[in-house]
């Protein structure tokens, strides 16, 4: 993708009337801090902190979707929800775009963003093709209609209440032949790995009867609460007649309602299933259920590694089924990357 150096800065236009507070435009005034405390923020960022090898994938990623689709990338690019700035930092070093927007929510997230993209990209702190933005998702028709030639959303799509709307603003802001992409959780793939997990207590007390081994209560009272916990959070991010407005992460997505409401909103959409940004790019771009199972519980879940194990011992002919009828792609979705082409 040739870049458009010479254009005057759209951006500066967009962001003239916004006020600027440490390098920080106040697109909205309201701060919202993640999560409870006042360093969750940095808890955050540590438990999914990536290396540059995982960066450069994302980038390489984000390239290969842009140029399957044809994607129009004269315009500036517009991040929503940049959080600890893993995909920034790659949309940033990608240089497809004259210019991009970085946003958050979060003040504090915004200023790790930027001091991250700076060091990763060796980027000068006032250089002005990377802007950042306090924007929350609510805020999205406070910009001009038809600005970027990319709107991007990195597993921020569940944290919003109405996201269908949130689509439809979306799409509005894009150049004709600009690109809405996502990467999200799936509901079916989500749904199955709870009820693989539900099973574990049943099949540790068979087969200690058939081996006569003996219990440690205890233990089993741990494992029960972490099982329990992790169907309990699972089904209640599937149900949809619950009040989830006042809760961080509240939706599963399914892939077909997703392409209803980009069709809905004149969207080309593409669906790249069970693949990160960082594996999109590559021939075969699906991650295992297995894999996306065990990451789960550990990362967003916090399962040790001993009650790992104990899964992976006791899921392994059910999980070696799934692996039998996908070896070559095709499980259940767990989770994909979409792609949503503004049609000309």
């Amino acid at each position: 993708f040739p870049m458009t150096s010479s254009r005057p800065s759209v951006l500066k236009e967009l962001l003239f009337d916004f006020p600027n507070d440490a390098g920080i435009h106040l697109i909205s005034r309201s701060n919202k801090s993640f999560g409870d405390g006042d360093s969750d923020e940095e808890a955050y960022s540590k438990q999914f902190d990536v290396d540059e090898d995982y960066i450069n994938c994302v980038c390489a990623g984000l390239t290969s979707i842009l140029k399957r689709v044809g994607a129009e990338t004269a315009h500036p690019a517009l991040e929503i929800g940049c959080g600890t700035g893993v995909f920034s930092s790659a949309l940033a070093r990608s240089n497809i775009f004259p210019e991009c927007l970085i946003t958050d929510a979060s003040r504090k997230f915004l200023h790790m963003t930027r001091d991250r993209i700076t060091q990763t990209n060796r980027l000068a702190m006032d250089d002005e093709r990377v802007q950042f933005a306090l924007l929350p998702d609510e805020g999205l028709h406070l910009l001009p209609a038809e600005s970027f030639s990319l709107i991007a959303a990195r597993y921020v799509l569940h944290h919003i209440l109405d996201w269908q709307s949130f689509i439809g603003v979306a799409a509005k802001l894009l150049r004709p032949n600009g690109v809405l992409t996502f990467e999200e959780p799936c509901r079916e793939g989500f749904i199955l790995q709870a009820i693989l997990v539900s099973f574990l207590p049943t099949l540790m007390e068979s087969k200690r009867r058939s081996d006569g081994s003996a219990s440690n209560p205890d233990f089993d009272r741990v494992i029960a609460k972490q099982i329990k916990d992790f169907v309990d959070t699972i089904v209640w991010y599937a149900r949809r007649d619950v009040d989830k407005s006042q809760h961080e992460d509240k939706h599963l997505f399914r892939v077909s309602e997703i392409m209803a409401v980009g069709h809905k909103n004149g969207l080309e959409v593409e669906y790249y299933p069970n693949a990160g940004y960082d594996t999109v790019a590559f021939e075969h771009s699906e991650i295992s259920f297995e894999h996306e199972l065990f990451h789960n519980l550990r990362v967003n879940f916090g399962f040790g590694n001993g009650i790992v194990e104990i899964l992976k011992e006791h899921m392994s002919p059910y999980l070696q089924m799934i692996q039998d009828i996908s070896p070559n792609g095709g499980s259940p979705y767990v989770k994909g990357v979409f792609s949503c082409k503004r049609i000309a």
